[in-house]
């Protein structure tokens, strides 16, 4: 697992490459606590991503909660990645309605 950090326009954009499974998780934790404290928008932009596991989806989720809670806005780029796609819907995302926290905004699964 691997990542970039790149600002543009007040935009923070994480990009993932490798493998976000389980054997990462510190890594990728790490990653998003700190991206989620020092930005306003970011995007998590998965492109790169040649393998996912459960682990990582939750990790995501919890991120995405911590988003809320920060004012931080969060959105996930999955439309070049045909294997998070097959992930998340194996895992029963595409069916996801939102977390609790949400107030109006709807899951960054289903943007």
């Amino acid at each position: 697992m691997n990542f970039v950090v790149n600002r543009l326009k007040g935009t923070t954009i994480l990009n993932f490459y490798g493998k976000l499974t389980v054997q990462y998780a510190s890594e990728i934790l790490c990653a998003l606590t700190e991206n989620i404290q020092s930005s306003d928008n970011l995007v998590l932009d998965f492109g790169g991503v040649t393998d996912v596991d459960l682990s990582c989806l939750q990790l995501l989720c919890a991120a995405h909660r911590s988003a809320i809670r920060s004012n931080t806005q969060l959105s996930f780029d999955v439309r070049h990645n045909g294997i998070l796609r097959e992930t998340l819907n194996t895992a029963g995302f595409s069916e996801h309605q939102g977390c609790s926290l949400e107030t109006g905004v709807s899951c960054p699964w289903n943007r």
